[in-house]
């Protein structure tokens, strides 16, 4: 029986179909360019810093990735409790908590993308004091709350309130006034004046906007902080009666 001729000159080559090459490519150029774009967004698309709860002054971590450039979010963000002494101690103590049906509100500490620092906010100048310690690596405004117990109890609620309207740049103000203070209640005083300062700052600004509603709101706890400032009186009575239109 006589063989069929298989030899190259008479052999047909096989060819794929134009439409299964050009897939084939294809194929190949989305998987190229999911994992070059992969590479960029674990490289150069990671997003993370630390923020603080200004009512409980608790801290957390939170991380997640991006898209560069265009800031599209890929994957969920992971967030983890920021272990502190000086916080955990706070706690304990019950000198800082979060009111019933408060906000729950985190004011950045810092913030990365890649390994570049985007933003280091104002809440880093209350965790700087949080975390400063003493020569034996105490923490020493843990240590002053418990030399001071009836200073601190009326002390950090009133860092906790200038922390909620995020004018951590005047807290710096309030530890000052803690130097050499020995009277809960002058302490007291001189704490309500300063917040009832900056609340007053913040509903004057409120004013000048012509959001008199809310504007009394802040100059309403202003006067009940520092009642003896006319200043503040004749603001809060302003509003009032603008507010009642």
């Amino acid at each position: 029986m006589s063989q069929p001729n298989t030899s190259p000159a008479t052999r047909k080559r096989r060819k794929w179909p134009k439409w299964l090459i050009w897939t084939g490519w294809a194929v190949l150029g989305l998987l190229g360019t999911g994992v070059i774009l992969g590479l960029v967004i674990l490289i150069f698309g990671s997003v993370w810093g630390v923020e603080l709860n200004p009512h409980t002054l608790a801290r957390r971590s939170y991380f997640f990735y991006e898209i560069p450039l265009v800031h599209w979010q890929v994957r969920g963000i992971k967030r983890e409790e920021v272990g502190s002494v000086a916080v955990d101690f706070l706690e304990r103590e019950k000198y800082v908590a979060a009111a019933k049906g408060a906000p729950d509100v985190w004011h950045v500490v810092t913030g990365y993308r890649g390994m570049r620092q985007v933003k280091l906010g104002d809440a880093d100048i209350l965790v700087r004091y949080l975390e400063a310690e003493d020569s034996d690596d105490y923490h020493l405004w843990v240590k002053w709350s418990e030399q001071n117990p009836n200073l601190a109890k009326v002390f950090w609620p009133a860092v906790s309130r200038l922390a909620q309207e995020e004018e951590y740049v005047h807290i710096p103000e309030l530890f000052d006034l803690t130097v050499g203070a020995t009277d809960p209640v002058a302490l007291q005083t001189s704490l309500n004046q300063k917040v009832g300062e900056r609340l007053f700052e913040l509903g004057r600004q409120l004013q000048q906007a012509q959001e008199h509603a809310e504007a009394k709101k802040y100059l309403d706890e202003a006067s009940q902080l520092d009642p003896g400032n006319p200043l503040i009186k004749r603001a809060a009575e302003k509003s009032a009666a603008a507010a009642a239109k």
